[in-house]
């Protein structure tokens, strides 16, 4: 029962972005993810943490901004960790 509750108040702070701000904010934390990953290196990978942008700007604008995320993300993960990307 409890894990209902954090689930649902999860769902309220959602509600609690404006919808004119979900892409901005997600297109920063994409950015902020992507550029942590790429500081990282190769020996450890954020890629789980490129779901979060995704589903806060899914959640808040519809199925089509979400698909939109998911191409960039996948740009900026594979684009930044490419074979010819930096060797740390």
């Amino acid at each position: 029962m409890n894990s209902t509750r954090r689930s649902l108040s999860l769902f309220r702070i959602l509600e609690l972005i404006p919808r004119r701000l979900a892409v901005p904010l997600g297109l920063a934390l994409q950015g902020l993810v992507g550029l942590l990953d790429y500081r990282l290196g190769y020996y450890m990978s954020l890629s789980l943490f490129y779901l979060i942008p995704i589903g806060l700007v899914t959640a808040r604008t519809g199925r089509r901004n979400g698909m939109l995320m998911c191409a960039l993300g996948a740009v900026v993960l594979f684009g930044w960790n490419s074979p010819c990307a930096r060797w740390s």
